[in-house]
């Protein structure tokens, strides 16, 4: 649903925003890679104006211009978090994903960490749980 989704871009507004009540350019880029959108920061920055600072409305803007993950996708995330679960249960260390990020050359920013290590219960990530968190809970 339309206003469900509205409600999910509000709720990542005001994560990343914080008391401030605005985006700054990288927290903009870390809050649209948190709502599991793929989009390059170039063409982030492209979409917001190149703005320095964001507010709500502009988010909404910026991000309801965005094609969300296809199937395709959240089925090719998925694998790779199986690849990193050497034990197969399910879980792998929020410390080793943002690592084996670096590793692959996804230099995750201070913020992209710290979003990943919040998902994480008690330093580890159910992937299948974030998948579902990511996706609206429909998987």
């Amino acid at each position: 649903c339309a206003m469900d989704k509205r409600q999910e871009y509000i709720n990542a507004f005001h994560i990343f925003a914080g008391k401030k009540g605005y985006l700054t350019a990288s927290d903009l880029v870390s809050t649209i890679h948190g709502l599991g959108f793929s989009t390059s920061a170039a063409d982030i920055s492209a979409k917001s104006g190149g703005a320095s600072q964001v507010n709500l409305e502009s988010f909404i803007s910026v991000v309801s211009t965005l094609t969300p993950p296809s199937e395709e996708d959240n089925q090719a995330l998925y694998e790779a978090f199986r690849l990193f679960d050497r034990q197969g249960t399910g879980a792998i260390s929020a410390r080793e994903f943002v690592n084996y990020g670096k590793i692959l050359g996804e230099q995750f920013s201070d913020a992209e960490a710290q979003t990943i290590m919040g998902f994480a219960q008690d330093g580890v990530i159910f992937y299948e749980d974030l998948l579902k968190k990511m996706n609206g809970n429909k998987k």
